[in-house]
């Protein structure tokens, strides 16, 4: 009997390959979001940084002009704050969606690779099955043969 033959092998490798490429997306993506994340932490302590008066500040300048220079620096950090928070949650989106990518893959994957496996223990069966009829084939033909040589040795 010939070797055992998936039919659909072409289909799983090329589905296994994009697996691993959204597997890498994946990966790409929460990095991109930790680096989100990691930007928001460092914008919100320069804010808390910003609105504490420092001792250097309060010798060196009059508090109008250096509560004018807070405020102006708070807008600004505010404004970075913003735009920060927006690119966590578009990355966290992101991130998201390439999980989502990454498990329809590895489904895909998966019930390919059961489906292969089936067929292998299917086709092995088949291959056992006629192994046995061969066998069995013989020792009747045998059987047979040695049968009619024991009446004719009789005769």
């Amino acid at each position: 009997m010939k070797r055992f033959e998936f039919q659909l092998g072409s289909l799983l490798r090329l589905r296994a390959q994009a697996k691993q490429l959204a597997e890498l997306r994946q990966a790409q993506a929460l990095n991109r979001l930790e680096d989100a994340r990691r930007h928001v932490s460092e914008l919100e302590h320069e804010l808390a940084g910003v609105c504490q008066p420092s001792a250097d500040n309060a010798l060196d300048r009059p508090i109008a002009a250096t509560l004018l220079a807070q405020r102006g620096s708070v807008e600004a950090i505010q404004r970075q704050l913003i735009a920060a928070r927006q690119s966590v949650t578009d990355a966290n989106r992101a991130y998201e969606k390439a999980m989502d990518a990454y498990k329809e893959l590895a489904i895909q994957v998966e019930s390919l690779e059961t489906l292969r496996e089936h067929q292998r223990d299917v086709h092995q069966e088949q291959v056992e099955k006629q192994v046995q009829t061969q066998l069995d084939e013989n020792v009747l033909r045998q059987w047979d043969t040695a049968k009619r040589d024991a009446g004719r040795h009789i005769q």
